[in-house]
């Protein structure tokens, strides 16, 4: 437990670390404008983004700390709505940004930060959720850390001599770490603690304990 503990904070401290760099990388590249839009569609997604899985990663921690055996079919049920709530909410999220608050934007923007912050993000979130209910802590860190050096390398490409990158690039190699970094972080929870099991069976009740979880 005191090595998962200390692997945890290590995982912190190099993912804040990453991010800073990042986000000084991205800001400088894109300039002020363009930052400062990219900024604000990703706090818009933000307020959104807790309620995509209607607690279900709590849900998961709570069922697999009374049975390891419930573990497979609850983390499958979990992406399943994770990912069906996040496809719905993103495209919701897609057609209002775009018409009351950037009509001017490329849709594509909009739609590439939105499908990485209410999707991928979400859906990864439940790898680190299914490592606390198993109390890796460490191996939870390393994925949140995976995520980090994604979008580090993500930023560093901004800086490729010869070449000029605008907000549209930046938003698809945003969007493409957020989607290798849930592959990434889902095969590393299958290798380690087990595969999901496609069982929808039980889902109305784990969503109405969720809710609870989603709003507090």
């Amino acid at each position: 437990m005191l090595r998962s503990a200390s692997q945890a904070t290590l995982g912190l401290w190099g993912r804040a670390l990453l991010q800073g760099v990042s986000f000084v990388i991205v800001a400088r590249e894109l300039g002020a404008n363009g930052y400062g839009t990219f900024a604000t569609l990703v706090a818009l997604f933000a307020v959104l983004a807790p309620f995509i899985s209607f607690g279900y990663g709590a849900v998961l921690v709570r069922e697999v700390a009374h049975d390891t055996t419930r573990f497979a079919a609850v983390w499958g049920r979990a992406i399943v709505f994770t990912a069906g709530t996040g496809l719905f909410a993103a495209a919701i999220a897609l057609g209002v940004v775009g018409v009351f608050v950037f009509p001017d934007m490329p849709l594509a923007v909009i739609a590439f930060v939105a499908f990485a912050d209410l999707f991928f993000e979400r859906l990864n979130l439940l790898n680190y959720r299914a490592c606390q209910a198993w109390e890796r802590l460490g191996v939870g860190a390393r994925i949140q850390l995976q995520s980090a050096a994604l979008r580090f390398f993500a930023a560093m490409l901004l800086l490729l001599p010869g070449q000029r990158f605008g907000l549209e690039e930046w938003a698809a190699l945003y969007l493409a770490s957020s989607a290798i970094a849930f592959g990434w972080g889902c095969r590393t929870v299958m290798t380690r603690l087990g595969y999901p099991r496609w069982q929808l069976r039980g889902m109305g009740s784990e969503l109405r304990e969720g809710r609870y979880f989603a709003v507090t």
